[in-house]
């Protein structure tokens, strides 16, 4: 799974963004998106998941 959006995704949405006409750098920028947003989920979920298990711990220190 991990390997599909840092590997592929910005490998073929680079290849599809220069044959359609489009510069080099604007392509290597565009594709660098797919890797950024599963960085950014995993930032997203890990914090969620983090706060999550706070408050399931404070919840049984409390009826202790």
């Amino acid at each position: 799974m991990i390997a599909a959006f840092d590997l592929g995704g910005p490998l073929i949405t680079y290849a599809l963004l220069r044959s359609a006409g489009m510069s080099t750098v604007a392509a290597l920028v565009i594709s660098g998106i797919f890797p950024a947003l599963g960085a950014l989920g995993l930032a997203v979920w890990t914090l969620a998941y983090g706060e999550h298990e706070k408050r399931k711990a404070e919840r049984l220190a409390a009826s202790a």
